[in-house]
Parts: structure tokens; C-alpha cells; sequence
């Protein structure tokens, strides 16, 4: 019995596989170590958002401080705010989801459009290979693909990848040293927009 069901579930999970590949594999560009990348598909949201939440808890933050719901992301991502907000799934090569990358678009005085990398996640085990490096990569290309001027983002100063993203100074990838970031949401923003 047991046997019968293991084989049916592999008969699922291979018909599911085959969907997948139908539905998204001609969108799909490959990454390092037969890895794969391709713009986020609405049935990939949720697992989107369980990243959100890893992402949080990699960075000793409390996921249940997150106020977007599935539906924000998934709203933002289909375009529901005017623009649909650039999120790439990463495939590892059985095609689990395994990472994410969350972008979405600057404007600046001197150069115009650039890409923001807002969110960048790759799960623990799937790390240290050249992935981020390929990802980072293939983001750059979009951002080729699409004019836009520049890519930036982010990174904790104790975040392991720090030292990968300073190795890329050698393709001109430039650490802001000379800059801050601010920050004003929450109850805060509502405050001092009220001039209280």
C-alpha cells in the first residue's frame, strides 16, 4: 500500500514538474551550476513571501513584524500600483525554488532609470557556489535589456556576502562610503507628515 502511494505521488509530482517546465521553462536563463532564474510567476508568490520571512530571521529580525501579506506581494508583483515590481525566482536544478531576488525602479537626477535591488535572498544550503555572483549577473543584464542606468543595493555590514560584493570592485561595482540611508515609516511617517 505504502509502495502504491510513494509511486502515485511520483506520478504527481513528475506530471507537476512537466507543467512547470510548459508553463515557465522558455522564460527561464540559466545560472551557474545548472541553476535558473526567471520573472516571478503568480503561483510562485507564496513561496516568495516564506523567503520574506527566512530573509527576516537571517537578519534577527521578527518575521511577524512583516505588515505585507501574500496579496500585497502578489498585487505589487502583477503590476496592481501602476508598475509591476521586478521579482526573479532562483531555481536550484530540480526546480525548488530556493531564492529570490526583489527589485524595483529608481530615478535619479544625473543618470535617470536604475534597478534597485531591494531584497536578495539565496537559502542557506545553496550558498557559496558562485550563485549570487551569477544572479547579480543576469541582473545586470536586465538592467542592460531595459536601459536603465545603474544597479544598486544594499548589504549589511556583518552580512556574509559583503565580501563577494567588494571582490566585484574589479568589474566596477563601487562601495558607497560617502553615503547615508535614512529611513521614516510607520506611525513616524504618519506623525511628522501631520507636522506633530
Amino acid at each position: 500500500m505504502i509502495k502504491q502511494v510513494l509511486e502515485k505521488l511520483e506520478q504527481i509530482q513528475f506530471g507537476l514538474l512537466e507543467q512547470f517546465k510548459e508553463s515557465i521553462g522558455n522564460k527561464m536563463k540559466d545560472l551557474v551550476n545548472n541553476y535558473h532564474i526567471a520573472p516571478t510567476e503568480p503561483f510562485e508568490v507564496a513561496t516568495i513571501y516564506q523567503m520574506i520571512r527566512e530573509l527576516a530571521i537571517h537578519e534577527n529580525e521578527n518575521p511577524e513584524d512583516i505588515d505585507l501579506t501574500v496579496d500585497d506581494l502578489e498585487a505589487a508583483i502583477g503590476g496592481s500600483y501602476g508598475i509591476g515590481v521586478p521579482c526573479f525566482t532562483i531555481y536550484a536544478p530540480n526546480h525548488e525554488i530556493v531564492g529570490f531576488a526583489l527589485c524595483h525602479l529608481n530615478f535619479g537626477s544625473w543618470q535617470g532609470v536604475s534597478l534597485y535591488l531591494e531584497d536578495f535572498y539565496i537559502r542557506k544550503e545553496h550558498r557559496g557556489g558562485g550563485l549570487g555572483k551569477s544572479v547579480l549577473r543576469y541582473l545586470a543584464g536586465y538592467a542592460v535589456k531595459h536601459n536603465y542606468r545603474r544597479l544598486d543595493w544594499g548589504c549589511f555590514l556583518d552580512n556574509e556576502s559583503i565580501g563577494m560584493y567588494r571582490h566585484l570592485n574589479k568589474y566596477g561595482v563601487i562601495e558607497q562610503t560617502n553615503w547615508s540611508c535614512f529611513r521614516l515609516s510607520d506611525d513616524k511617517l504618519e506623525e511628522f507628515a501631520k507636522g506633530a
